[in-house]
């Protein structure tokens, strides 16, 4: 269980912004004129809390200040019937304090180091040998906040990269691994080496997986982090034209 208490704090107080349309210890549903501006709702979901953002445009199209639902099934069964999907929840990971501590102590690995746009020629080749679709879901990007590559014999085999996220002091992290590297260790070698390097420059490390992307979810525990939540959102656009 997580108990860095700084990450609880943060998403306690990012789903209490605005106007408490239900506040109770296991369910709250908040109206917030402030959300994302993609989002008509989210959701987070802490072992058996659940807690909603949502903009007041949803909340009044749904009727939820008048007659407010009493649970979170409730919630979840009007937005259904009212034809509102999901985007697709992601499991949430950070580093336990402990975990934090520990990492401090781990020398980097002499194959590892940080990239920067002198090692674009690299980078592109690297690029060249992963499929699209692993590209788009690794979002490791060389002009991000902190890059990070790890090497084979002078052949760069995995990169990982982190940008701050929103304006918390979380930096959210992808990391690739060339195709016929995995299932090495190489991952989780180069995930805590990013790790470390972003608690040096003051941020807490976040690793986000969709919930059906099992090795991603196994690297997130090989490599030290713990589960915090699941987060998911309603896309504004889907209930501006679809209601």
């Amino acid at each position: 269980m997580m108990k860095n208490i700084m990450i609880i704090d943060y998403w306690k107080n990012e789903f209490q912004l605005g106007e408490s349309v239900i506040n109770s210890p296991i369910f709250s549903l908040f109206s917030y004129s402030g959300s994302d501006e993609d989002y008509s709702m989210s959701w987070l979901k802490i072992a058996e809390v659940d807690l909603f953002s949502c903009t007041p445009d949803l909340i009044k199209q749904l009727n939820l200040k008048k007659y407010p639902p009493t649970s979170s099934e409730e919630l979840l069964a009007r937005l259904s019937h009212a034809n509102f999907n999901w985007y697709g929840a992601d499991q949430i990971f950070y580093l336990s304090e402990i975990e934090c501590e520990k990492l401090q102590n781990e020398p980097f690995s002499q194959t590892v180091r940080r990239l920067t746009q002198v090692d674009k020629v690299l980078f592109d080749e690297f690029c060249s040998q992963n499929s699209v679709e692993d590209l788009d879901g690794a979002y490791v990007e060389l002009d991000h906040w902190r890059v990070m590559g790890l090497f084979e014999q002078e052949k760069l085999i995995a990169v990982a990269s982190a940008y701050p996220w929103d304006d918390s002091l979380f930096a959210d992290m992808g990391i690739l691994t060339h195709p016929d590297h995995r299932q090495k260790g190489y991952a989780k070698l180069l995930i805590r080496a990013l790790s470390k390097l972003i608690l040096n420059d003051g941020y807490e490390p976040q690793y986000r997986c969709q919930l059906d992307n099992f090795s991603s979810l196994a690297l997130a525990k090989k490599a030290g982090f713990s589960s915090f939540g699941q987060l998911d959102f309603i896309l504004k656009n889907e209930s501006d034209d679809d209601n």
